[in-house]
């Protein structure tokens, strides 16, 4: 059996069976003594009962504890975002409990001070939790990510006259959950209005117009969640 001795000169039983001859290793827990020095000795007992003489005393200095960081979440177009105030060298480990999962699960690591977490989808409830090497794990941040972003909005859009109707086209939108286009249209320096439905192709061909009118046109993307787009560089045009 075995006890140990910390600086101080309290003594602190701590016994371990030996159940065989070799190393013998024992934990303390020494998370009280942060940014102190500790003291060890060791002395063993026989089967007898009697005890050997100490050892020569270890000395140890303890880390001054890290504190848990303090992790923000927030949702973005490319997932969940989780932030906190970063220790310089040090790196971070991310773990997290999805959608029908009880226990919590590392997904990543991080040497700076945000993760995003792009596997994440909207709607779906996450509890993340964040700790460094030498830091316990942060205080559980849940997040319910809603999609509020829009899709870019359209670009080069042109409109040419053709047999008493306005064709219109535009660059396809790059986005995952683009659902629509809308054109509006505006008669002279009128307001602009909607015209033609949504749309699923890149073009509208307006034959509804009157001549000698200004016409002009702009368009937006809408995705599937709703959010529609700023509007795009106008189009004008004189019809005959």
């Amino acid at each position: 059996m075995s006890n140990c001795w910390w600086n101080g000169g309290r003594r602190a039983p701590h016994p371990r069976d030996a159940d065989r001859a070799g190393p013998v290793e024992v934990s303390v827990p020494v998370a009280e003594w942060g940014g102190t020095s500790v003291s060890f000795r060791v002395r063993s007992q026989g089967i007898r009962g009697r005890w050997s003489d100490w050892s020569a005393a270890a000395s140890v200095a303890v880390a001054q504890p890290v504190a848990a960081p303090l992790v923000k979440a927030e949702a973005t177009t490319g997932g969940v975002k989780l932030s906190w105030e970063a220790a310089a060298g040090e790196q971070y480990q991310v773990f997290r409990i999805a959608p029908g999962e009880t226990n919590a699960t590392q997904i990543g690591e991080s040497t700076g001070a945000s993760y995003l977490d792009a596997t994440a989808s909207f709607g779906q409830t996450y509890t993340y939790q964040v700790r460094s090497a030498g830091s316990p794990l942060s205080q559980p941040v849940e997040i319910t990510p809603r999609d509020i972003f829009a899709p870019p909005a359209p670009a080069g859009l042109s409109a040419v006259e053709a047999s008493g109707s306005v064709q219109l086209s535009w660059n396809p939108v790059e986005a995952a959950d683009l659902a629509a286009y809308q054109v509006y249209r505006a008669e002279g320096e009128g307001p602009f209005v909607r015209t033609g439905g949504r749309l699923t192709a890149p073009s509208y061909n307006d034959r509804d117009l009157r001549p000698g009118v200004r016409w002009r046109y702009r368009v937006t993307a809408i995705d599937a969640a709703g959010n529609e787009s700023q509007p795009s560089e106008i189009a004008a045009i004189p019809t005959p």
